[in-house]
């Protein structure tokens, strides 16, 4: 009898005997029986060595995989710590020349002395932007639990003022939504997202134009609020938005450059987020503004009761 598995034959299962006619068609059947039951059996039998060796096969990878990312952290640790140093020194020195303290200097001096400290603290913010991509861990926040709607309220107040002191003329504004939205989260990291996704679409709006920031809570069975930033600004093409949270990535080079960005503020921001349990991702047309949306877990129901009692 043939041994079949999804229409493939696999084996023969034979029963021999010397006598003639000792066969009967009650036998054929029984042995039809034995037959797919022993293939099932084999098929069976041939997975499991496939997926133990395939199980093994991920295990090793995922302890090469460990050890490549404990040494590229120790690597960038270690190369960040080194580039620190010497940046604290140089800040140090342009200090003491534009102060005169290390002699007279000219107009022009002080002039290109700013220039200088201007990129040196550029160069310190890559550092520290770098640094915060390795430590942000779901270990590493500080939680405790927020009105989700105070944090978005405070933040946008603060980039009010930035906008001033810029001397920015666009309209930021924020629809809070709900009254309360409780989350326990870690506050700075909070901030630190509405504030890189704030300062993104202030980098791609141009004077006039218009940035909102609105609190969405929950609804249904989902139990997660939402915070869009939404802008008018130039956009971003259908091809470039999949890569928008890569790390260094620029959809527009030129006005990164201009403006001393990096392209990692947005992978921070993603970081961060799905640290919380929360995800990240952006809307948008080439010439139509730009959306993105971030989403964190509330707290339950019979927590906010224990709270509020």
């Amino acid at each position: 009898m043939p041994l079949r598995v999804h229409d493939h034959i696999i084996g023969t299962l034979t029963l021999d005997s010397d006598q003639p006619h000792a066969f009967t068609e009650r036998h054929e059947r029984l042995l039809t029986i034995a037959a797919s039951q022993v293939a099932v059996a084999i098929e069976n039998a041939q997975l499991y060595e496939q997926l133990r060796d395939r199980a093994e096969q991920l295990e090793a990878a995922n302890r090469e995989l460990q050890e490549l990312n404990d040494l590229r952290n120790e690597m960038v640790a270690n190369v960040t710590h080194e580039l620190r140093n010497p940046l604290t020194f140089l800040k140090g020195y342009i200090g003491l020349i534009r102060d005169g303290e290390l002699g007279p200097v000219s107009g022009e001096q002080i002039e290109a002395l700013n220039v200088i400290n201007e990129k040196t603290d550029s160069v310190s913010r890559l550092i520290s932007d770098i640094l915060a991509l390795e430590r942000i861990t779901p270990s590493s926040l500080h939680r405790e639990r927020h009105n989700l709607i105070d944090i978005v309220a405070r933040a946008v107040s603060d980039a009010k003022v930035g906008l001033l002191t810029e001397g920015r003329s666009l309209t930021l504004t924020h629809e809070p939504g709900s009254d309360a939205i409780l989350v326990d989260i870690d506050k700075d990291r909070i901030n630190q997202v509405i504030y890189n996704l704030i300062t993104n679409a202030v980098k791609f709006t141009r004077d006039g134009g218009a940035i909102t920031v609105a609190t969405h809570p929950p609804k249904g069975d989902i139990r997660f609020a939402r915070v869009t930033i939404r802008d008018t600004g130039i956009g971003i093409a259908p091809d470039k938005l999949a890569y928008v949270f890569e790390r260094f990535y620029q959809v527009d080079p030129m006005v990164g450059y201009q403006q001393g960005g990096a392209g990692l503020g947005l992978a921070i921001v993603q970081r961060i987020v799905e640290a919380h349990g929360g995800r990240v991702w952006a809307e948008s047309e080439s010439g139509q503004g730009s959306t993105f949306t971030f989403t964190l877990p509330v707290v339950a129901d019979d927590d906010n009761a224990a709270t509020e009692t």
